[in-house]
């Protein structure tokens, strides 16, 4: 998809909820993470895990983007664990997070491919209402998350599982009417720290 088809989607869906500029920004955001998401998938044996997350904050801070900061999201302790628990062949060492995350066959794809950062915009995934967001999810998923289920197919097996990060993002979870059973990976019901001992054991059981 072109640029100028981009924005125009990226325009009809945010018009009322940013300003022209901050959708001009977001779309170079997104053509940026999409190109790092397409690099690291092509790179793919097959996959194990897809995790569904809310959204991307900013490119720079894009989990595939070798140069952002380790976050809560999914630490690379927890990886290395994970790695213990199903391939202690591989040295851990020396490998950086997204090595970790394609050797255990970790895909991450966002439900939508808007990247509103609490920190720039007003207006973002936090204080959006509900029909708001059920909106936007449904305006951009024939073109975006629908795109991605379609996409990680040629790599995912019988085995794979799908899960999301946080509870809070439940309610666009269940607008997903894949025939998928997701697991959630949080410890509390809407935020929190990853439950590693469930991502652990998710990773064990490939054995």
């Amino acid at each position: 998809m072109n640029h100028s088809s981009l924005q125009n989607l990226f325009k009809k869906s945010l018009g009322g909820i940013l300003e022209h500029s901050q959708i001009t920004d977001l779309v170079s955001d997104y053509l940026a993470i999409e190109k790092m998401w397409s690099k690291f998938f092509d790179k793919m044996k097959s996959i194990n895990l897809v995790i569904v997350a809310e959204a991307p904050l900013s490119k720079d801070q894009y989990i595939l983007n070798k140069d952002s900061n380790d976050t809560d999201f999914l630490p690379k302790r927890t990886l290395k664990k994970c790695i213990s628990a199903y391939n202690k062949n591989i040295d851990t060492s020396k490998r950086e997070k997204t090595d970790l995350m394609r050797d255990l066959g970790i895909i991450i794809i966002e439900a939508y491919p808007f990247s509103l950062n609490p920190s720039k915009h007003k207006k973002n995934f936090k204080n959006l209402k509900s029909g708001q967001l059920k909106n936007l999810f449904k305006e951009a998923r024939s073109w975006h998350l629908d795109k991605k289920l379609e996409t990680i197919q040629t790599k995912s097996t019988p085995e794979t599982v799908f899960a999301f990060r946080y509870g809070r993002n439940k309610d666009v979870i269940d607008l997903i009417d894949a025939d998928l059973n997701f697991v959630r990976l949080s410890k509390k019901v809407a935020f929190g720290p990853i439950d590693e001992d469930k991502l652990v054991n998710i990773f064990a059981n490939f054995n």
